[in-house]
């Protein structure tokens, strides 16, 4: 049966915006896009790492931080690491559901624990997705700039958006991805293929964040680097896939670095409103902290 969808499309529009989706109204990433990139079906997300890492290095890293001396990529890297290791080793359980909601105590104690380390305050970038980006959608991330000369996007709970790479018997949300005269990218450019996607994902913003994410090899690599490591590290390039993953990628507006520097889009809670709000987050969602990283926590909040 054909389906008409000249009288289907405003539907679908209610339908999205009473769901709180943007509707993507064209337009991709032509840098993203390339010859070779194309897959059908599920797509395995990475799992995340939650690996201590070594002390020693953590140790000489933050040393050097502290006094304002330049560090190599290893050291700014064992930094980095360790604010994702904080926060994933402490809420255990790191699923969709697991991390949905956490994203703006993730995000300040991901502040707070660079700046424990040694980063400088004026380098970190809280963001909200809403203030930053063109979206309704509210998630809490930020940038920094690190003393090895790059910049790195933070974000210990993007887990949300994709599959739970715990439970394999329920369909994941990159199930579906056109691969007929598309060779597996989907053009949203295409008016009839933005329609065609919404009869796929009325119901789920995620759902469209992550499809998109996967709509072209670059967007689809920086995608994998958040979920396997809580950062990434970014340019303009890398910066605007992340940034559509959340706009829909609209032709007439880009995401830079530069973007992320020029104002602090993201209100971050005291220390000890935050402290006290991952203790009141743990008891409602009755789970049991680990306590080592409990410990870290109360120290980089005290400090």
């Amino acid at each position: 049966m054909k389906i008409n969808y000249k009288f289907i499309t405003p539907l679908l529009l209610i339908i999205a915006l009473l769901n709180g989706c943007e509707f993507f109204s064209g337009g991709k990433s032509e840098s993203g896009k390339t010859d070779d990139w194309s897959f059908t079906g599920d797509i395995d997300d990475p799992e995340p790492v939650v690996s201590a890492v070594d002390q020693q290095l953590l140790e000489l890293a933050s040393e050097k931080a502290k006094s304002g001396k330049s560090l190599n990529t290893d050291e700014a890297e064992v930094i980095l690491k360790q604010v994702s290791y904080v926060f994933r080793s402490w809420r255990g359980d790191l699923g969709v559901d697991d991390v949905s909601g956490w994203c703006g105590p993730a995000r300040d104690l991901a502040a707070y624990a660079l700046m424990f380390y040694g980063i400088d305050e004026d380098d970190i970038y809280p963001q909200s997705t809403d203030r930053i980006f063109i979206t309704k959608f509210i998630h809490q991330f930020l940038v920094v700039d690190m003393p090895d000369g790059r910049t790195y996007l933070v974000d210990t709970t993007y887990r949300q958006f994709f599959n739970d790479f715990t439970d394999k018997e329920h369909p994941g949300k990159n199930d579906w991805i056109p691969t007929d005269d598309m060779n597996g990218y989907y053009d949203f450019s295409d008016p009839f293929a933005v329609e065609e996607y919404w009869m796929y994902n009325l119901f789920s913003f995620m759902d469209c964040i992550c499809t998109l994410m996967r709509s072209s090899k670059i967007h689809s690599g920086t995608a994998d680097n958040i979920l396997k490591y809580g950062f990434t590290v970014v340019d303009d390039e890398t910066m605007n896939c992340y940034g559509e993953g959340f706009a829909g990628g609209a032709e007439d507006k880009t995401y830079s670095v530069a973007d992320m520097r020029k104002k602090q889009t993201g209100s971050m809670r005291s220390k000890a409103s935050l402290l006290n709000r991952l203790n009141e987050k743990s008891v409602e969602e009755n789970f049991i902290p680990d306590e080592d990283a409990q410990a870290v926590i109360e120290t980089i909040l005290d400090d």
